[in-house]
């Protein structure tokens, strides 16, 4: 629950950080499109964790962003674009909130503290793998369309410019991400949403 979180790190309320303060009007901009399960109301937790970035979904509801992953966010950036990169690492959450995506997390975590057991069950992984890899492109591609309904201009996260590598590069580099075979690629992910974003543009323009 989110009481371990908040024990193990302590909490970054708004009022003592203007980079959470804008963490949370983000999060309740895309909370506000977003796709929601009737058995949660959603709830964001930054946390003082400045060793690495993460984000993670818990079955309570509670989306806790860690203090290193929200400043990763507005690293080098304009207000915009940091504002866009909160929107698509939240609302990417808020996906797995809404479709209940927490079994593989709890169980891959489980495994890999219980060396006796990993070797008995290290071949269904490698079958669930393409799935977890499936989970993890959908939770993108809903939090990439969260974004964008909620007005953030999601297409700088997919665009180089001046030679600066795009956020999931840099996100994915940042964040020191196993590499496991349960998360898609970096390009994987670039692909889905570019493709994304040109469907958006082109139904945009449609409507114009």
């Amino acid at each position: 629950s989110v009481s371990f979180y908040i024990t193990a790190y302590g909490e970054v309320l708004p009022a003592s950080d203007s980079q959470a303060e804008r963490a949370h009007r983000v999060f309740n901009r895309v909370r506000a499109v977003a796709d929601k399960s009737s058995k949660r109301l959603p709830q964001l937790v930054i946390v003082n964790s400045e060793a690495d970035p993460w984000a993670l979904a818990l079955p309570d509801g509670h989306i806790v962003l860690s203090r290193k992953a929200v400043a990763i966010c507005h690293h080098q950036v304009d207000v915009l674009e940091a504002e866009a990169r909160l929107a698509f690492v939240l609302g990417h959450e808020l996906a797995h909130l809404a479709h209940d995506d927490f079994w593989h997390r709890e169980v891959y975590a489980f495994v890999l503290n219980t060396p006796d057991i990993k070797k008995n069950i290290a071949v269904g992984f490698q079958e669930n793998a393409s799935r977890a890899i499936e989970i993890e492109l959908a939770a993108d591609d809903a939090g990439f369309i969260y974004a964008a309904l909620a007005g953030f201009p999601v297409d700088r996260l997919v665009r180089t410019r001046n030679n600066k590598p795009q956020f999931f590069e840099y996100w994915m580099r940042q964040s020191h991400r196993r590499a496991n075979g349960r998360q898609p690629t970096t390009s994987q992910r670039t692909q889905l949403l570019l493709q994304r974003l040109n469907d958006l543009e082109e139904k945009i323009a449609m409507f114009h």
